[in-house]
């Protein structure tokens, strides 16, 4: 019978699949079956997975291996482990308790995938602080002279004024040190220097930043993958889902669905991930040649990154890579149930993963990490024709045709694609293993090099390989960013950590495609300093100013710079940042919900390893209220006002230092002025190239944020969409 669970929302594989016997052919490509699994299941001779090994790799080993060579100069310390904790791990909790589920999205007898949204964005520390907000600053100003009066309501009354006061009673309980009596000048003098020094962390929202929005409803929507433990006849099930848990936990990749957190209740094990809610690649066929290279670079990018970690996926197919959004052209690999960590040189026997898109080698049970390319070689020619290179009315007659390598260039569509994209598959699909590339090499092929005559279809190339086609005032407010990045706290630099890691496409937006086409040159998923300073090269930065920022991106000190560490540095140049995205970074980091972040939550989040003196002083910088602990109110202070000031200088160095660069090239005859304007025409006879504050024209005001907006709407519009 015909498989109707078929995978369509971040990977979900239904009992009827996995026990499938064989397929009906379906319309979707040229008569194939859509979605047939072939896994160690079929066989009788399923190997479980071990999952102790995985977890015992993920947390020591692997992070160790990425972080050996490091050598950092700076008194920081190495946090290999630093991107694993991002994964929240909440055992004897449910999880709707905290998402509202809105709609499935597939399953089967044991288990399913549902839409969810968050009920309460930020934790009790965040709907304590917006009740406070709601009140009168007098009763804000007194509570603060008097404890003894939160005790007591002064606005509204009735149970929910209890409740709230009684957190209040808590909170200001460490306003009375040592027992002694607080004078009321004293506490009115404190108030007012709070208020009105620049310097000290503000707990008035007016102080805040202006790059605050306090007016957004956050909204973000996940996906919710759960086992249902006492329906599961086959321990495997069990065991995929972990598998893919201890997999995720270590990947951090732009083409890689992100894992946010898991549950455990009764009886229940449940995975919270990033919503692709794009579609899988069934649903915008069929593609023109430019779209699929562009998609095909994209898996081949996170197949190179997983297989330079030692991972396989394993089951590489049309419904495991889905677009991030209904208006991104981004996509992403899901589903890493049947994906495997292994050691060098070592061979697979089990026999898994989806019939049409398995490698020959797969079907004769010895294999490496191959395989995957030979999947992506199958992608890219469905992609390339809307066809299926091997296909028939039986699994065993597509198994067949794939172990005699029986495919052709047939049909109409084929016509249209160029040579080196039939060279590109052919390359791929070579049943020697030594004579296919890996998914390294096979980025390197010429199809990548060559360009198309579509003008549909805008690649990847836009953002120029070293960035030399960015609009200027674009990477001048992405490089200001960084530059102010480096300048922060370290308890800011974790904040933005975690909110870059839980954005989602459209929040991130262009800086993806940044990273990948500017900074990461050689598409290994990390920035080295070589390639830092490649990419900075427009401005008139010293070697040793640029290895100061570096360092200070590189937050884990791992010596590289990761893709969510490169998204913290950047993710404030879009302009605007939610405060709900802020309270979910302090809820995260407040893992024991008491309202505070302390040293324990630190010691938590960055391991066990990390010296009790370098906790301390990450919370002695924002440690306002000198009680050794973090509130939502300081943590918010974070962002105050000075935010803005840093920001602005930051821009004029940032443009005053491309612009010398440039003089020192090719003099220009118009450029753009600290706040976007365009300076006045040079004068080639004058020798002195102005500096920042140089008049300005009054229009066009903006630019350079008119053309950053330009490049933001470019990528949240989609280019074939």
């Amino acid at each position: 019978m015909e498989n109707e669970s078929s995978t369509s929302v971040n990977g979900t594989r239904g009992e009827e699949e996995i026990n499938a016997e064989a397929a009906e052919p379906s319309k979707k490509m040229n008569g194939a079956p859509r979605q047939v699994t072939f896994s160690d299941r079929d066989c009788n001779h399923a190997i479980p997975c071990n999952v102790d090994f995985l977890e015992e790799e993920t947390e020591s080993n692997l992070a160790n291996k990425r972080c050996s060579s490091s050598s950092d100069s700076s008194n920081d310390p190495i946090i290999p482990t630093l991107h694993q904790s991002l994964l929240r791990t909440h055992k004897k909790k449910d999880p709707f308790q905290y998402y509202d589920a809105l709609d499935m999205l597939g399953g089967g007898s044991m288990g399913s995938v549902c839409r969810v949204k968050k009920r309460a964005v930020g934790g009790s520390a965040r709907a304590l602080f917006l009740q406070e907000q709601k009140k009168s600053p007098f009763d804000h100003v007194l509570k603060k002279i008097l404890p003894c009066l939160a005790f007591c309501p002064i606005v509204g009354s009735g149970e929910e004024e209890t409740k709230t006061n009684a957190l209040v009673r808590h909170r200001d309980s460490s306003l009375s040190s040592n027992g002694d009596d607080i004078m009321i000048d004293d506490a009115v003098t404190s108030i007012a220097n709070e208020t009105t020094n620049p310097k000290t962390f503000s707990k008035n929202l007016s102080r805040h930043s202006d790059m605050i929005s306090f007016h957004n409803d956050y909204g973000v929507v996940y996906a919710l993958k759960s086992i249902v433990l006492n329906q599961v006849k086959n321990t495997v099930f069990v065991e995929e889902l972990k598998n893919e848990i201890a997999i995720l936990r270590t990947l951090d990749h732009p083409n890689i669905c992100k894992a946010i957190e898991t549950y455990e209740f009764r009886n229940r094990i449940y995975l919270v991930l990033e919503l692709c809610s794009g579609g899988d690649l069934y649903s915008r066929d069929p593609y023109n040649e430019c779209q699929a290279k562009h998609v095909v670079r994209s898996i081949l990018n996170a197949c190179a990154f997983m297989n330079r970690n030692k991972i396989t996926h394993r089951d590489l197919k049309y419904e495991n890579v889905m677009f991030a959004s209904p208006t991104s052209r981004n996509v992403k690999v899901i589903d890493f149930g049947l994906s495997k960590k292994y050691f060098e040189n070592e061979t697979m026997n089990q026999t898994v993963g989806t019939v049409y898109t398995m490698a020959p080698e797969v079907l004769n049970g010895h294999y490496d990490q191959s395989c995957d390319a030979w999947s992506i070689g199958v992608l890219a020619f469905m992609l390339l024709s809307s066809s299926l290179p091997f296909f028939g009315k039986s699994r065993s007659a597509i198994v067949k045709k794939i172990l005699r390598g029986d495919y052709a260039f047939r049909g109409q569509r084929w016509k249209e694609v160029s040579e080196d994209a039939r060279d590109f598959v052919k390359s791929l699909l070579v049943r020697d293993v030594k004579g296919r590339p890996s998914c390294q090499d096979a980025l390197s092929h010429k199809w990548f090099e060559s360009n198309t005559d579509d003008n549909s279809c805008i690649d990847d190339e836009q953002y120029g390989a070293m960035g030399q086609t960015v609009n200027p005032a674009v990477m001048d407010r992405v490089q200001a960013t960084i530059h102010t990045f480096a300048q922060y706290s370290k308890l800011k630099k974790l904040a933005l950590y975690v909110i870059a890691y839980k954005s989602t496409a459209d929040e991130i937006g262009f800086l993806q495609q940044l990273f990948q086409n500017r900074f990461d040159v050689k598409k290994d998923g990390i920035i080295t300093l070589k390639e830092f300073k490649q990419a900075l090269s427009v401005y008139s930065y010293t070697d040793q100013e640029l290895e100061t920022i570096y360092n200070a991106v590189d937050i884990d000190g791992c010596n590289d710079v990761s893709y969510t560490e490169f998204l913290a540095a950047t993710i404030e140049a879009h302009g605007i940042l939610e405060e709900d995205r802020i309270a979910e970074a302090f809820d995260r980091l407040d893992s024991d919900d008491n309202g505070y972040i302390t040293g324990s939550n630190l010691k938590e989040f960055l391991g066990s390893n990390i010296s009790e003196e370098y906790i301390d002083g990450i919370i002695e910088e924002v440690d306002v209220s000198h009680d050794h602990q973090i509130s939502y109110e300081e943590f918010l202070g974070l962002w105050d006002g000075s935010f803005d000031e840093m920001m602005i200088e930051n821009l004029k160095s940032v443009r005053h230092k491309r612009l010398m660069r440039e003089r020192s090239n090719n003099p220009p005859v118009c450029e753009e002025g600290e706040d976007g304007e365009f300076l006045k025409d040079v004068d080639e006879n004058d020798n002195e190239y102005p500096p920042p504050d140089s008049s300005l024209e009054s229009a066009p005001p903006g630019a350079g944020k008119f053309f950053f907006e330009q490049e933001k709407e470019k990528d949240l519009r989609g280019v074939w969409i």
